[in-house]
């Protein structure tokens, strides 16, 4: 499906007090869509999906897409994002390496104890890029309609020694004050990163869209979590001493995702607004964030467009189906992180002109395609497209991608290399829309073990058995 998808449908309702009521409503009962980072894949639940026919096209709809888009157009635009995307190839890379002949990873006794110390470095890495948030914070913070009060950050030197490479950084610890609650405790904190700036910069979108329609943000504030979304907003008010708009602490996370330690750059730049030298109108300040930065910003990601990113894809490009689709990926960061440093905010300016969304429609036109998972009937989903591509190879290399990618996930989810035997369940992402035999003969397969999905000899692979014979290094039948 094209972008011009939007315009087929009716026009976006945005001034009914029951379209108000029913997004607060929905964020306070359940997950509404969702984003698998690295795998390019969104998923709209059946209540949210802007194209499920029956549904009307209304402003919270809209808004659930942008939000789960953004996150997508993050994680390839970005120099965090990009670099988040590496880290997954390198996983990927120690996964394949642990892989046997029947299509199982054996886990980490396969492993040498320079493996060992290298999966070990990655993820440090990967928590280092993306923050965590340490026990017992998520259980309080995940309160709605409560924002604890923001009491101190402090700097954590970060510095671990790859194979490759050693990568050296400043990672930040965030303290926030909860003993205005009832849970016993006086403080909770977590470790500042891209999980709360890309969330913060989505939801502050979709405040910003539900203002352009005229319906009131406040009350999403009030229906939603403190983490991720809200604390992001108490960071930086309490240290820049600026209440900001919804578009300008947008700017200011994406700004932040444009460094190889998003935490910390936040900090500098909430730090930065409160300056005795910056600027006074949001206009001013921003074009004066953008001067100090693009210096440092510039080089790296140059870097990575020039040879970091295709290094890091090389091994891959030989497995069949999985690397004709890694490929694809690799050619969406390097589009979008260039029109990133031509236009630093060009997502969110076309999110600026609602309710006009013709802006955004060129936008969909001009990105490279994000597959969109939505449910049509319970247990059945659909599958769209933006692009104006005519391959028909690309679904399936893409769908072989972001199954391999999803493989590693699987094997990484406890912090180590797990052998597959070890894995507990792992749903096939495309379980709901795909139409391979197995799917009807063997549904307990695709629900719990898609990898064996893959058997030797086979000559009809579904995406996730592509997947898992591009592990093992074969053809692809």
């Amino acid at each position: 499906m094209s972008a011009d998808a939007f315009q087929a449908r009716r026009p976006i309702v945005s001034s009914s007090g029951q379209d108000k009521e029913r997004v607060t409503e929905l964020l306070a009962s359940k997950a509404l869509g969702s984003y698998i980072r690295n795998r390019s894949l969104i998923r709209l639940e059946r209540d949210t999906s802007f194209w499920k026919a029956d549904n009307e096209p209304t402003v919270h709809r809209l808004a659930v897409f942008l939000h789960e888009y953004l996150h997508f157009v993050h994680n390839f635009s970005t120099i965090s994002g990009v670099y988040d995307f590496v880290v997954q190839l390198r996983l990927g890379r120690i996964y394949v390496n642990a892989t046997d002949g029947s299509g199982r990873c054996k886990g980490e006794p396969s492993l040498s104890t320079t493996s060992l110390d290298e999966v070990r470095g990655i993820l440090a890495w990967r928590r280092h890029l993306r923050g965590e948030a340490l026990p017992p914070a998520p259980s309080i913070l995940k309160v709605a309609g409560t924002v604890p009060k923001f009491d101190r950050w402090q700097p954590e030197p970060f510095d671990v020694e790859l194979q490759s490479q050693r990568i050296q950084g400043t990672s930040v610890k965030v303290v926030f004050d909860v003993s205005s609650l009832p849970v016993g405790i006086k403080e909770v904190e977590f470790r500042l990163g891209t999980t709360v700036l890309t969330e913060c910069c989505a939801f502050e979108a979709e405040a910003l869209v539900f203002e352009k329609f005229g319906l009131s943000s406040a009350e999403l504030r009030g229906r939603v979590s403190s983490y991720p979304y809200l604390v992001g907003r108490a960071i930086f008010e309490a240290l820049s001493l600026r209440q900001p708009s919804s578009r300008f602490l947008c700017r200011i996370c994406v700004l932040a995702l444009q460094s190889t330690d998003p935490g910390h750059a936040f900090i500098d730049l909430a730090l930065a607004c409160a300056s005795s030298n910056a600027p006074a109108g949001e206009e001013c300040l921003m074009a004066w964030l953008l001067a100090q930065g693009t210096p440092f910003i510039e080089p790296i990601a140059r870097n990575i467009l020039g040879k970091a990113l295709a290094l890091e894809l090389a091994p891959f490009l030989p497995r069949g189906r999985s690397g004709a689709g890694l490929s694809v990926m690799g050619d969406w960061c390097r589009a979008l992180l260039e029109r990133r440093l031509q236009e630093p905010f060009f997502e969110l300016d076309a999110i600026g002109f609602a309710p006009d969304t013709s802006a955004l429609i060129e936008l969909l036109k001009s990105l490279p395609t994000c597959p969109v998972l939505h449910e049509i009937d319970a247990g059945q989903d659909d599958m769209l497209f933006f692009s104006e591509s005519q391959d028909a190879d690309l679904p399936k290399n893409i769908g072989a991608a972001q199954a391999l990618l999803s493989l590693i996930d699987a094997h990484f989810l406890k912090g180590r290399l797990s052998s597959t035997e070890e894995l507990y369940r792992h749903e096939c992402s495309f379980r709901g829309v795909c139409k391979a035999q197995l799917a009807s003969a063997s549904p307990d397969i695709c629900e719990f073990r898609p990898w064996e999905a893959y058997q030797p000899g086979q000559r009809e692979l579904c995406w996730f058995a592509s997947a898992v014979s591009d592990s093992r290094g074969l053809p692809t039948p």
